[in-house]
């Protein structure tokens, strides 16, 4: 037990008063006799005496008041937590969730508006560090994990973080994660001071930001370090009802990379929450100068899809801005979109069965889609984004000829030579992109014995059983539905019934991807069947990419060369696979880009330009000394915090080496934050506290720090004493005896 106002324990002597007035009624009387004296004599005899145990009853009573209302007044708490005393600080870690969601003026390029001081996340912070104890530590860390007040690590100078809020220093941030949170947490409070120690999760609770895995990952964090686990708790902010505004709710192109001069398809998905129809323009902009536009018009609580096919005079990598025209406001109304533009990509078809006619080898169908008008005209291939070459021979997979081609496609390819593997390995290493497809030549057996290691071999997963569809389901067997995240997936989102699940295989190779599962660099699928079994394999090597499939490239095990989103697919699966789509050029907000530059050296310096004109240096990352296994710089940018075009130059000057685009979440537009129900279970499983309000914060950290105060129940045991005295008090004299019968003497 402790005192909150110990100052008070003092008064705890009053106690005594009781007892000394109980003493001095206790002292010997000198009595006088008068004449009248036997008159009371009868009155002193007709009143009975209390017992003794009754006096000594009432003498307690009257010590016990002033001893309690003592202890009512110095505010007593029972301890919760072993190990503090009165007013102990803590070590408290505010996770702050800075998505898009939680921050609406994201809208503006120039960040948070002045008045973010008057966000309900940034004054609820104010007020629980102004109700913290002196001595206590806190800092403000992320949703995404970063530094979103510029406060650091954990310290006493409480005042750091409420001058931060006062000058505006929020910086936005990425997507709220909780396992990233949770573990950055988890490294602040490692060097915590004291042993009570809390998490406080402020944020909106956007449903798609807290799925199932989210309550998983913070508790771990409440059941961490036994006695010093931190309490964890949630609370939830209610945002001021934002405008619904007309927006982009996708974007996208028809390929990963464009040809110059060659026309280019953009999609947008235009969604209107509002109650009236809209009507605009959707334009695409390129360095603020007019590439195409397209008139929309979209109904009330309705979307519409709008394509528009534009080109590119010039190579390199360019930004195109799709925006709405007049500006709707709000976030959807500007997507960046970034795009590859360059010569055709030289691909290598090596077919382990060819064919004497066409559409008869392994190759023939891959062919096709990678070059339409070649195959439809006279041969020049004019508008193609490849120049597919077939070979029927492995042996042209040795250093020298592979230096010709940024894609090599393996299809039913049964044995290849040791040297072929090595050359193979290396070609990769420094960029090339290998795509292998099975077949009824494919030797299980070969391809288990070179299976991708930390230096050696190429194939990234296992090969195993051949599995034949059910026939309940009419012997044929889908790829996994969309929503798909990866680049070369996303696209056939939201194509309905002539997307990905169009196609239909009666048999596959079953495919175990190789290393560790938990490890984010192993190999991992990046489609499956219904069935769960992987339909395509992929891994990063160096800087480039293997992607393994478990079905053939033609017809043979199903029909889905001859469906419309073979040829899209196929095409965004070899520009992924090519040099110039090496890495993705997109990123969310609050993510950082990594992109490999094989040419660069350790050192270097480039220019990043983000799409407010700000400028910062970066410093290239690599080996010191490169060999031919080694993995090639990589340029790695801070986390973006500003939606847009970002360019990446030499320090030097001169073209831009690459750009990138920054986006908003999808699921950060539109999405609703969970209900009462829902917080309240994922507190549940999280281990957690839902807070309703600041005070209840302080309130439970209070509890936390000291114990529960029991001085309400003391003031009302005061009152009852103090009832009880004066029963005790009153039943202490008799009444007076009754007459004796016959009367009173005359």
């Amino acid at each position: 037990m402790t005192f909150l106002n110990a100052l008070l324990l003092p008064g705890i002597a009053a106690l005594a008063i009781p007892l000394i007035i109980h003493l001095l009624r206790k002292r010997k009387v000198q009595e006088v006799h008068w004449g009248a004296n036997f008159l009371l004599h009868e009155s002193r005899s007709s009143r009975r005496r209390a017992p003794q145990w009754h006096r000594w009853l009432l003498l307690l009573i009257r010590i016990l008041i002033p001893l309690i209302l003592a202890l009512c007044l110095a505010r007593p708490a029972l301890r919760a937590i072993m190990g503090g005393g009165k007013g102990d600080p803590g070590s408290h870690v505010i996770v702050l969730d800075t998505s898009p969601s939680m921050l609406p003026s994201l809208a503006s390029p120039t960040g948070i508006s002045s008045t973010g001081s008057d966000h309900p996340a940034l004054k609820a912070i104010s007020e629980v560090i102004d109700g913290l104890p002196k001595g206590s530590q806190v800092t403000v860390i992320g949703g995404d994990g970063g530094d979103p007040l510029g406060v650091g690590t954990l310290s006493g100078d409480l005042n750091r973080i409420t001058r931060a809020i006062r000058a505006n220093r929020l910086q936005p941030g990425g997507r709220f994660d909780p396992a990233i949170a949770a573990r950055r947490a988890g490294e602040v409070l490692a060097g915590a001071a004291h042993p009570s120690r809390s998490v406080l999760v402020i944020s909106d609770f956007q449903s798609t930001d807290w799925d199932r895995g989210a309550g998983r990952s913070l508790r771990t964090l409440a059941q961490a370090d036994g006695d010093l686990a931190p309490t964890v708790r949630f609370l939830q902010v209610e945002l001021p009802a934002t405008k619904k505004t007309v927006g982009i709710s996708e974007a996208s192109t028809s390929g990963l990379i464009a040809v110059t001069g060659e026309p280019v398809s953009f999609r947008a998905r235009v969604f209107n929450p509002t109650g009236q129809p809209w009507e605009g323009h959707l334009v695409a902009e390129v360095d603020g100068a007019e590439l195409v536009r397209r008139p929309v018009s979209v109904g009330s609580k309705m979307s519409r899809e709008v394509a528009m096919v534009g080109e590119f005079p010039e190579a390199g990598y360019l930004g195109v801005d799709l925006r709405l025209e007049p500006d709707p406001g709000g976030w959807g109304a500007s997507v960046p979109v970034v795009l590859p533009v360059r010569k055709p990509i030289p691909v290598m078809l090596v077919d382990g069965r060819p064919g004497h006619r066409p559409l008869e080898g392994d190759t023939g169908y891959l062919d096709l889609a990678l070059q339409p008008f070649a195959s439809a005209s006279d041969g020049k291939g004019e508008g193609d984004l490849f120049r597919s070459s077939v070979s029927r021979d492995t042996n042209n997979l040795n250093a020298n000829h592979l230096m010709q081609f940024e894609v090599v496609v393996l299809a039913n390819c049964d044995e290849l030579r040791a040297s072929n593997i090595t050359d193979l390995r290396k070609w990769v290493n420094e960029g090339g992109g290998l795509v292998v497809f099975p077949g009824d030549r494919t030797k299980a057996s070969f391809y288990n014995a070179h299976l991708l290691g930390p230096k050696t071999g190429i194939f990234p997963a296992t090969l195993g059983n051949l599995i034949k569809a059910d026939p309940s389901t009419g012997g044929i067997i889908h790829p996994d539905a969309p929503p798909y995240a990866h680049p070369v997936l996303a696209y056939f989102n939201g194509l309905g019934g002539t997307g990905l699940e169009t196609f239909g295989f009666s048999r596959y190779l079953q495919l175990d991807p190789t290393g560790d599962p938990a490890d984010p660099a192993s190999p991992r699928a990046i489609l499956r069947f219904q069935d769960g079994d992987p339909l395509f394999v992929e891994a990063q090597v160096g800087a480039g990419k293997i992607l393994m499939a478990a079905v053939p490239a033609d017809a043979d095990w199903g029909s889905w060369p001859t469906q419309p989103a073979y040829l899209p697919f196929v095409q965004r699966l070899v520009a992924y696979m090519s040099q110039s789509a090496s890495s993705s050029l997109e990123v969310e907000l609050g993510e950082s880009f990594h992109f490999p530059l094989p040419d660069a050296q350790n050192g270097d310096r480039v220019v990043l330009l983000d799409p407010t004109g700000h400028q910062e240096t970066l410093k290239i990352e690599g080996p010191a000394m490169r060999t031919n296994t080694s993995p090639p710089p990589v340029l790695h940018t801070p986390p973006c915090k500003v939606p847009g075009i970002y360019t990446v130059r030499p320090a030097a000057g001169g073209a831009p080496i690459v750009a990138f685009s920054c986006r908003i979440p999808a699921g950060e537009i539109g999405d609703r934050p969970l209900d009462a129900d829902q917080l309240q279970a994922l507190a549940v499983d999280a281990k957690a506290t839902r807070m309703d309000s600041v005070s209840t914060v302080l309130e439970s950290d209070t509890l936390a720090r000291i114990g529960r105060e029991i001085w309400r129940p003391l003031a009302w045991l005061v009152l009852a004493l103090l009832f009880l005295e004066l029963l005790v008090a009153q039943s202490g004299f008799g009444a007076p005896p009754k007459p004796k019968k016959g009367g009173a003497k005359s």
